[in-house]
């Protein structure tokens, strides 16, 4: 019982901290489709960022998945779109932009909640086929924060 209160506590710490600084859930998503103005040089700023083993998707010169764009605070968005496609499921880049869209972080092979201002991370094997070593940061002050992290090994 002890562990997981050790686990949780950190996290409901930075939530508190983002609600008394007045953050709340940040505005619905603005999505700018393949062809949108803004589109073309937005992905290639996003293909620059990531990297092409980890994000095989977004690494592809013809790359046409929409990038949905989510309002943080006052001076920072949340740039999304595909980093790693299965059959049936896929992962996310994700990139913190400034007013004059800089990336200032970004996250590969990541899932954003928006209704709880938090990131999911996950470290990928891709031989294996396995997501590993979750790891929860969540956003106050400006910035995402490490709220959890798993401590394991990526099996043999």
């Amino acid at each position: 019982m002890h562990t997981i209160f050790r686990l949780i506590l950190p996290v409901i710490g930075l939530g508190l901290a983002a609600c008394a600084h007045g953050q709340s859930s940040p505005e619905p998503s603005n999505d700018i489709s393949h062809g949108e103005p803004g589109h073309a040089a937005l992905m290639a700023l996003l293909h620059q960022a990531a990297d092409p083993a980890a994000c095989p998707v977004l690494a592809q010169p013809d790359n046409t998945n929409a990038i949905s764009l989510y309002r943080l605070d006052a001076q920072h968005r949340l740039a999304e779109t595909v980093c790693w496609q299965g059959q049936q499921n896929e992962t996310w880049f994700l990139a913190v932009l400034d007013q004059n869209d800089q990336i200032l972080a970004s996250y590969a092979n990541a899932d954003w909640k928006p209704e709880g201002l938090v990131l999911r991370q996950f470290e990928r094997d891709d031989e294996k086929l396995l997501d590993a070593c979750p790891k929860n940061l969540i956003w106050a002050d400006g910035a995402f924060h490490l709220a959890y992290a798993a401590q394991c090994e990526l099996p043999d």
